[in-house]
């Protein structure tokens, strides 16, 4: 891995709430709209890996604001 990436308030918030709506749609099976779709392949690099559980997101959230109290 590359060198640690430094986030701005704005930049963390941004990031904490796509994961958050990513979480939304993976919680609601009637979500499998155009960007559920969309949002899939962005979270799956267009299928070369799986997405994150929601347990994942949710430790990778706690992350994100963890290292923004440093």
């Amino acid at each position: 891995m590359g060198e640690p990436v430094q986030l701005t308030d704005e930049e963390r918030d941004c990031v904490l709430a796509a994961l958050r709506l990513w979480q939304t749609y993976t919680r609601r099976p009637e979500a499998h709209d155009t960007y559920h779709g969309l949002l899939h392949e962005i979270a799956t690099n267009d299928e070369q890996h799986r997405p994150l559980t929601n347990e994942e997101i949710e430790q990778l959230c706690r992350k994100l604001v963890a290292c923004s109290k440093v």
